[in-house]
């Protein structure tokens, strides 16, 4: 946020504002409804202020198979949304593009097949109450690439103009995953 930070929890669901940098003592924000119902480990990790100052937020596991829970607003004016999956990919992360789209990080996991990421973008137009969010995906990380526990993102502006995306893996202190960073040129 312009002045401060807002950090979503899972578990004990909760989203908190840190106007003073994040050591400073947080500030609770006005759930939606429903928010508080999101399986344990699979609450908001998709948490994004838009360009008009809305936040978006996408929980990981919340609603069916193939819609997930959302919302968009602001605390106290929250209005429900729907993101489309994909199989078993899931959001974990989200950051605005300089046009009002939003890119979405999103995971899968299983025994079997292991860990694979992609990028999808959401046009800004469909960020709206009541809509079903379905993303185009851009990019897809499967073996034999360099996969992990991708959960964070942020898309930078090149001198030449051009948009990189940098995806961060996280190893949850588990010697089987590595922190790694990731730079992606998006296309034109």
């Amino acid at each position: 946020m312009p002045d401060g930070w807002l950090v979503s929890f899972e578990r004990r669901h909760r989203i908190l504002f840190y106007r003073h940098g994040l050591s400073g003592t947080p500030e609770r924000i006005d759930l939606p409804q429903g928010f508080t119902r999101q399986p344990d480990n699979g609450g908001v990790e998709a948490l994004v202020r838009l360009a008009d100052g809305r936040l978006l937020m996408l929980s990981e596991e919340g609603g069916s198979d193939d819609l997930g829970w959302g919302w968009i607003g602001e605390p106290g004016a929250w209005k429900r949304l729907s993101y489309r999956r994909t199989g078993l990919f899931r959001p974990t992360s989200a950051a605005v593009l300089p046009n009002g789209d939003v890119l979405v990080l999103e995971r899968s996991f299983t025994l079997v097949g292991g860990v694979a990421s992609r990028l999808v973008r959401l046009k800004a137009a469909d960020l709206r109450p009541g809509a079903v969010l379905e993303g185009t995906e851009l990019f897809a990380l499967r073996p034999p690439l360099l996969v992990d526990n991708y959960e964070g993102l942020t898309v930078q502006k090149r001198r030449d103009g051009r948009l990189v995306a940098y995806i961060l893996s996280d190893d949850n202190f588990n010697p089987l995953q590595a922190t790694l960073l990731m730079a992606i040129l998006l296309p034109d």
